[in-house]
Formats: structure tokens, sequence, C-alpha cells
């Protein structure tokens, strides 16, 4: 082969190898950001979609446990859900920000539904949720320390929202049970069965 086609072959194969580095790149950028993700202008369309309640209403709460989260309930009357969108970004570069659903709750048939999941590599978090026609006013639920057995009764007095969030460290504690109040008076309560797993406590 002389210098002139062996310099040819040389240059053709960088040259594939470009456009084939770069086709991969701009599937992988394009599967990210059409596939994977949506921008925060389409968290509600994306709610209202995945929970099939058409005319309900969206509202999005910061996560006040973890600032990469981002709560979106969609109240339909008779109907509701809970969705927790992550932030995302395309290899960690955060000018790409972006979001993707983390978990969900769409089988809301108690009077108080229930979501959990884990924070990082110690805690986990319980979000408990219900309809706004609900007047739940206080909670109180039971945490049972590991190593001993030993439960304290915990209360969360003064709720004006529709939900309420439990962060606690699993390995050491668990939610034994818990009851949510109106005027003093239970209006629903529940024991827990305890799982690591992200998604719909199971009663």
């Amino acid at each position: 082969m002389t210098k002139g086609k062996k310099k040819t072959v040389i240059i053709t194969a960088v040259i594939a190898a470009v456009v084939i580095a770069l086709g991969a790149f701009l599937f992988d950028f394009l599967k990210f950001y059409k596939l994977a993700t949506f921008s925060e202008s389409e968290i509600d369309n994306v709610c209202k979609t995945m929970s099939q309640i058409s005319d309900g209403e969206i509202e999005k709460r910061a996560f006040p446990d973890d600032d990469k989260y981002v709560l979106c309930f969609v109240n339909g009357g008779d109907e509701y859900a809970l969705f927790v969108m992550e932030k995302v970004y395309y290899h960690n570069i955060r000018s790409t920000e972006r979001y993707s659903v983390k978990y969900e709750n769409t089988e809301t048939e108690n009077e108080v539904s229930s979501l959990s999941f884990d924070i990082g590599e110690t805690e986990q978090a319980v979000i408990y949720f219900w309809n706004n026609d609900t007047p739940i006013d206080k909670a109180e639920y039971d945490l049972e320390e590991t190593a001993t057995g030993k439960a304290s009764k915990k209360s969360i007095d003064g709720i004006q929202d529709n939900y309420i969030s439990i962060v606690y460290p699993y390995d050491d504690f668990s939610i034994e049970g818990i009851e949510f109040y109106s005027n003093n008076s239970v209006v629903y309560s529940e024991q827990r069965a305890e799982g690591r797993q992200g998604g719909l406590i199971e009663d």
C-alpha cells in the first residue's frame, strides 16, 4: 500500500469513528431529552396524563427534605394521585436540568394513601396524602427503635395541607402505625408493613 493510500485509509477510519461517536452522542442526548425526561413546564401534563384524571387539579410542592424532588398532586374529587418527580441532569451538567417520574401512587382507594421511598443510603421518606375535602388537622404515629423494640408516639399538629411527610433512618427505626384526626376524632388509621422499596405501601 502506498503512503497516499495508507493516509487515505487512516483519514477515512478517523472520519468514520467520529461520525459513529457523534451519532451515539446524538442518540443518547435525544433519548435523555425526548424519551426519559421532560421539562418543568411539562410536569402538569405528565401528572394529569399518567393519573388518567383528565379534569384533575394539579398542585406542585417542593419536597421539604431533599430539593432534588418535587411532589405533584392530582386532585379529581373522588380520585387523586401523587407523583414524586426527580430532578435529573445529562451527565451531571447542571444547565441540562430536566425531570423524571421517580415514584407514583395512583391507587388511592383508601381515605388516606401513602408512598414511601429511600432518600440517600440511610433515610426513608413516607408521604401520606388525601383528598383536599378530607379535613385532617393532626396525625400521630408510633416510631419503634429497631435495636430495643421501644416505641414512642410522635405527633404532627396543625396540618393545613393535604399531605404530611415523615423522614427517619430506616436501619434504626420503623413506623408501626399511624392515626389521622379531624376535630379530635380519628378519621383513618393503619398498621404499616415496613418496606425498603419505593412505591405504594400496602395496608
